[in-house]
């Protein structure tokens, strides 16, 4: 798989590569700092050919390098699931502790954020779409890629420091800086990068350049942006709109394999199969829809320029980065369902999926035997952007919220198709009655053997009784003809609705703890749990995870997040 490579044509672009861009919301003397003095004129280098796009599109996904590593641990360290330890660097403590230094902290420093978006402003505003090479324009495909990447990075910069300063014009000189910048917050962001992204018609379904195969995906962008608009409208038309640009990307068949999981071999519980792990090679699995690929070691390439090599594997394997508790907490609170073939069904306790992310490694050292635990997700130095799991599970909040909850948790429990969208027992059809096609796609017959996410490290979560939606139908009595109390399904309005919502909140809190089974320590954990308080509008709901990894100081930190203000980092 080409994910993000080429390296040894770095040296080559075309592109305007300021590495060192520094953008700020204060003063404009802040407002750019740089260690390069390589700036191009602004007339200078249009880009109008096929080997203007090769080298400019790989020269902004080689900045994309350098914000990778920062990705996951923004998104982890501040969340429940991944810990510090007594081995771990000050700043990445003080990440974890919500406390970063604004004047020294890497992580108050968003200017390898700003270059990836300058060299896309650069791109889009120098590309020559017109070029036409045998009947194709190369540049078109391109800028959609350029594009997308573009949205990704603002969006990123959005949800991690609260706001952000967008503009869409290369900053080529200090000249440039007298312009005038647009503040915005997520909410105003995210429309804008919806209608950026839409006037490219995403719909058309181009290709990503061959060169490029891991840029960012637009329909799984947009199904994502759409779930924040939703957050803050609350409209089901949001939701509905989520839902169908990740059905758009799933449609083109996309499956969960009913063979990638970890499981016990037999009822002693002894000994274990694991298949899941291997989707996180990348030369072994086509789970993996977008990611960064960073070097496995620090050497240079062509002219001396030097390869981004990820830190996370080794600060695992150097015991600076673990498994918290809470993460062992949700993990073995889960129902491990065991049935071979026809035979009788048996439980356990314990997800499987956590003992396939946490391995034991054994190393002899002056002849010594060494046992450590690392993180096998970080192993093979691959950021995972968007998998198959993360769209499931993102599909299946958005039509939970859209008000379908029992389609929602059959995406967990049983697995999408037209077998179990039949089932009444397992889909209500009140809820599919609709025929949206974001639904109907499951239809098809590519998705007959789609099963259940949570069979992925909780075995036959098919027939497992404890793993079930509970039925929060109200009732209400009435009297009968002959004046005795008869008891029925409620038609009340109010009580019909408060049942509904019942059934969405218990969905989504599953949903919740499968994002955390499922996709820990990949980078999205902070922000799934600021998504579901926007769901649920209470803001406790995340500092009360979090809160949960700093047991010794739970009631600090839940006041202290119990402010939405806390969630984003300072900018320096």
């Amino acid at each position: 798989m080409k994910i993000m490579i080429m390296n040894k044509i770095i040296s080559t672009f075309k592109i305007l590569l300021l590495s060192g861009l520094m953008l700020s919301v204060t003063s404009c003397e802040d407002f750019m700092s740089t260690e390069s003095n390589r700036y191009m004129s602004e007339n200078d280098n249009l880009l109008n050919s096929p080997n203007d796009s090769v080298f400019s599109l790989i020269g902004i996904l080689a900045q994309m390098h350098k914000i990778a590593d920062k990705y996951v641990l923004i998104g982890e360290l501040r969340g429940d699931l991944l810990e510090v330890t007594e081995n771990t660097p000050i700043d990445l403590r003080n990440l974890s502790n919500h406390n970063i230094d604004v004047n020294s902290s890497e992580f108050a420093d968003t200017r390898d954020f700003y270059a990836v978006i300058n060299n896309c402003n650069y791109f889009i505003n120098r590309a020559d779409t017109n070029i036409s090479v045998r009947g194709d324009k190369p540049f078109v495909r391109e800028l959609m890629a350029v594009k997308t990447i573009r949205a990704w990075t603002y969006l990123q910069l959005s949800l991690n420091y609260g706001q952000v300063r967008y503009f869409t014009k290369p900053v080529l000189s200090v000249d440039d800086l007298e312009s005038n910048y647009v503040e915005m917050n997520t909410e105003q962001l995210v429309d804008t990068l919806i209608n950026d992204l839409m006037s490219m018609n995403p719909l058309t379904n181009r290709q990503s350049p061959d060169y490029a195969e891991g840029t960012i995906n637009p329909y799984f962008l947009l199904g994502d942006l759409y779930l924040w608009k939703a957050g803050y409208s609350k409209m089901q038309s949001d939701f509905e709109n989520a839902a169908f640009f990740y059905s758009k990307l799933i449609d083109l068949g996309i499956t969960i394999q009913p063979y990638i999981y970890v499981r016990w071999l037999n009822d002693r519980y002894e000994n274990r199969v694991d298949s899941w792990s291997s989707i996180f090679e990348p030369s072994m699995s086509n789970e993996l829809i977008s990611g960064i690929q960073l070097a496995e070691t620090n050497h240079s390439g062509v002219a001396n320029q030097p390869l981004t090599v990820s830190k996370l594997y080794e600060m695992s394997r150097s015991e600076q980065l673990t498994i918290s508790k809470a993460y062992q907490d949700i993990s073995d609170a889960q129902i491990y369902c065991f049935r071979e073939g026809g035979g009788p069904i048996k439980y356990t306790t314990g997800d499987l999926r956590i003992k396939a992310t946490m391995k034991e490694r054994i190393s002899v050292e002056n002849n010594t035997i060494i046992t450590s635990n690392s993180i096998n997700k970080y192993e093979y130095h691959l950021t995972s952007i968007y998998r198959r799991g993360l769209l499931y599970l993102r599909y299946a909040e958005a039509v939970n919220r859209a008000g379908k909850p029992s389609l929602a948790f059959t995406a967990l429990k049983y697995g999408l198709n037209n077998t179990n969208l039949s089932t009444a027992t397992r889909v209500n059809p009140y809820e599919i009655a609709d025929q949206k096609p974001y639904v109907t796609i499951f239809n098809k017959e590519i998705f007959s053997e789609n099963v259940g996410i949570h069979n992925r490290g909780a075995g036959n979560t098919e027939v497992n009784t404890s793993y079930v939606l509970p039925d929060f139908t109200r009732f209400e009595t009435l009297k009968d003809i002959n004046g005795n109390d008869s008891i029925v399904i409620t038609s009340d309005p109010l009580k019909m609705a408060e049942a509904k919502a019942d059934s969405i909140l218990f969905v989504e809190n599953a949903i919740c703890d499968e994002l955390a089974l499922e996709t820990a320590l990949e980078g999205n954990r902070f922000q799934d749990l600021m998504r579901f308080s926007m769901h649920q509008n209470d803001p406790t709901f995340l500092a009360k995870k979090v809160a949960a990894k700093h047991s010794d100081n739970y009631n600090y930190y839940l006041n202290l997040l119990s402010e939405p203000q806390k969630w984003y980092l300072p900018m320096r």
